[in-house]
């Protein structure tokens, strides 16, 4: 017998949540537990990828075809802010977790009234759409745990839950695959040139544009020869990046490598991974670098990051973007620092990022509501 039985419920399989996907479930089955995946559409190399790890997948289809299912489940675990979804879960009766992985536009302010202050057609909506996850995710579901607590606070002010009703679950990643050597990252050779880098979307939250202007910073300073920046990651602002590469005469130095199934082999070279985003949920893309021994230099508003850094020992929080500059210079300056810092990554990644450490923390998550008083029998 499966030690617990758990539906997991998500509009969408790819992307960053497709990431949290392919390493949590798994690593539930392995543990023991039966573990069924509903999702919207699926491909083909992604229904391969969870069965051969004894994930099962089955299609979403209208809400109460999606209710009835759920109801033979120990746990419903949601990952969309989604009313249909959400309205299956918690109509199902089962105990329901939602994890809130990110911002969503709900959360980000669209313009709800007009230049005259009237409401908008869109306005209306959101504040519908609102009004309704805010319910659900108060009445509808036991728990809300999210990925920092950055959007623990998020959870509270956007959509009224009370704090006591939020569990923060740090994300785990495939350990492995980013470790590399059991060493943290090797010194570089004495006549190579610093490598700073970044992986990720190229889209404006996360401010590649910051990167390119210390890149090109410290390339004035004329003190690091060989300077070399690696951008890992396509999106909407690469063409935009590239024309600002350029015109801050960095196009030797910077390489816009695009999309990577393999961002690992990029890590490796990185002296310094910089992520200057703003407002993230927690940044898996940071987890990744600590584990492969990367010290990472962040900004001060970047949200779930802040806290990964901090809780990690694995790098350093910059107030503003030229402190950023001066806590990049300063780390290259120092190796001995640099080495310290890779091996607090590297043993925060060991001890807290692995899959089955993840999957105990939301075992204990759902055995929590599960005994809750709340907890009805199938």
């Amino acid at each position: 017998m499966p030690d617990l039985a758990i539906a997991h419920v998500s509009n969408v399989i790819g992307g960053g949540m497709g990431t949290v996907f392919r390493v949590l479930l798994p690593a539930q089955v392995e543990r023991g537990d039966k573990v069924t995946f509903f999702v919207r559409q699926v491909g083909d190399e992604d229904r391969g990828y969870f069965a051969e790890r004894g994930v099962e997948i089955r299609l979403i289809g209208g809400t109460r075809d999606l209710t009835r299912h759920l109801r033979h489940y120990d746990v419903v675990h949601l990952h969309s802010a989604d009313l249909d979804l959400l309205t299956a879960g918690w109509l199902s009766g089962r105990p329901a977790v939602f994890t809130l992985h990110g911002l969503r536009a709900q959360t980000r302010g669209l313009a709800t009234v007009s230049v005259r202050r009237l409401p908008t057609v869109a306005g209306v909506r959101r504040r519908l759409k609102r009004a309704g996850l805010s319910w659900l995710l108060r009445h509808g579901v036991r728990r809300v745990t999210t990925v920092s607590e950055f959007l623990a606070a998020k959870a509270v002010e956007s959509y009224g839950v009370s704090r006591d009703h939020v569990t923060v679950v740090y994300s785990g990643i495939a350990l492995d695959r980013f470790r590399g050597p059991a060493q943290p990252a090797a010194p570089r050779q004495v006549d190579a040139g610093p490598v700073l880098g970044w992986v990720g979307r190229l889209v404006p939250v996360k401010r590649v544009d910051v990167l390119l202007r210390a890149t090109a910073a410290l390339g004035a300073d004329g003190g690091w020869p060989g300077l070399r920046a690696l951008i890992v990651g396509d999106g909407e602002l690469r063409g935009e990046l590239e024309r600002l590469s350029h015109s801050l005469g960095l196009a030797g130095t910077v390489q816009f490598v695009g999309q990577s199934e393999h961002p690992e082999e990029y890590l490796r070279q990185m002296d310094l991974f910089v992520f200057p985003s703003r407002d993230e949920g927690l940044g898996l893309a940071v987890s990744e670098a600590m584990a492969a021994g990367v010290p990472v230099v962040a900004l001060q508003d970047g949200g779930g990051v802040v806290e990964l850094v901090r809780l990690s020992g694995g790098g350093v929080v910059a107030p503003d973007e030229p402190a950023l500059v001066e806590a990049i210079t300063a780390l290259l300056r120092d190796p001995d620092q640099r080495r310290r810092l890779s091996e607090r990554a590297v043993a925060h990644a060991v001890g807290e990022l692995g899959p089955p450490a993840w999957a105990d923390r939301f075992d204990e998550v759902y055995r929590e509501v599960l005994a809750g008083p709340q907890a009805r029998a199938r």
